[in-house]
């Protein structure tokens, strides 16, 4: 149901609405929505939006993922508003808050503004996103292979497509922080992933929610350009800095660099230096990473008193002997 004063068709404004949609495509799929401002309905297959207010109480993303087929994969739906600007094939949004649910776990929410425009193979995005909570175990239902789990917020500025997305943001969470910025291509089959990844206090453990890990306070710093979709075919070079001070299952470390490359189902070490509390680590060779290639790795390992392994090798706590 529409109501309002209407006018001319290219100003046609709407006062009150209640919209219910029921997809006959996606069984079971309902969105519910309420709007209020104008419209250009001149040509109605290319409506235009003039300020329109959405306030959406449910959209099931099956409904989008069936009309734009490149829509990220996500389950569940969201909900929300916003106020639209351009036409729908071009939407223009601001003072954007939506919230996306997928279980009954705390759900994520992000507000702000941007523009997605349709295109015939990829959706383009321009968006300036603040994410007050954003669940990484949520989304790891909709991406199963993802380990992260839990609660981060931050910004992020996001452009591009789903084959070539320039994302740069910053999270933080229980786990620590993590900051992102390059480019991604989730666009299946393959994936990429070229950028700088930062690390700040991160807890490894607290991350994945493994309690068989130990703790961490890693701060370090990734330059990756590296693509795939599994490790027996990645291809491309990792960099790796640990920042000083950092601290692995209560080991400090001193420093640590390690540069490596991906072929052919085989990484290659080209070099690996640690240096802590414990031992200084130097590493060269391959890694198989594929099930039929086999490589070799020539370790260096300096310790300079056995106190630094203590942790390791403390007693098991049996029962000293009768009369010792």
């Amino acid at each position: 149901s529409l109501k309002g004063v209407g006018g001319p068709l290219n100003r046609f404004r709407v006062d009150e609405s209640n919209l219910v949609f029921r997809d006959a495509h996606v069984a079971g799929a309902e969105t519910r929505a309420r709007v209020k401002g104008e419209l250009d309905i001149v040509q109605p297959a290319l409506t235009i939006f003039r300020g329109l207010d959405v306030d959406v109480a449910s959209a099931d993303l099956r409904t989008i993922q069936f009309l734009y087929p490149n829509f990220p994969r996500l389950h569940g739906t969201i909900s929300g508003t916003a106020t639209l600007d351009s036409s729908w094939l071009d939407v223009r949004f601001r003072d954007g808050d939506l919230t996306w649910h997928d279980g009954a776990g705390e759900p994520t929410r992000v507000g702000g503004s941007g523009r997605i425009t349709y295109g015939e193979k990829f959706m383009s995005y321009d968006l300036a996103l603040d994410a007050k909570t954003l669940s990484l175990t949520e989304l790891a239902q909709s991406y199963p292979k993802l380990p992260v789990r839990g609660l981060v917020s931050g910004p992020a500025r996001i452009t591009g497509t789903t084959e070539a997305l320039d994302v740069n943001t910053m999270l933080t969470g229980a786990a620590g922080t993590i900051a992102f910025n390059g480019r991604l291509d989730s666009y299946p089959p393959g994936y990429a992933i070229r950028g700088q990844t930062t690390l700040t206090h991160l807890d490894v453990r607290t991350l994945l929610e493994r309690a068989d890990l130990p703790v961490t306070d890693l701060s370090a710093r990734f330059d990756t350009d590296i693509g795939g979709d599994s490790l027996a075919n990645l291809s491309g070079r990792i960099a790796a800095v640990v920042q000083p001070g950092s601290v692995v299952d209560g080991v400090r470390i001193f420093s640590g660099r390690a540069r490596m490359a991906a072929d052919a189902g085989r990484l290659r070490v080209d070099s690996l230096s640690v240096e802590t509390t414990a031992a200084t680590v130097f590493a060269s060779g391959g890694i198989g990473l594929a099930p039929d290639v086999r490589d070799s790795l020539r370790v260096a390992v300096f310790v300079d008193s056995l106190g630094g392994l203590r942790r390791w090798t403390r007693s098991t706590g049996r029962s000293r002997l009768p009369g010792r």
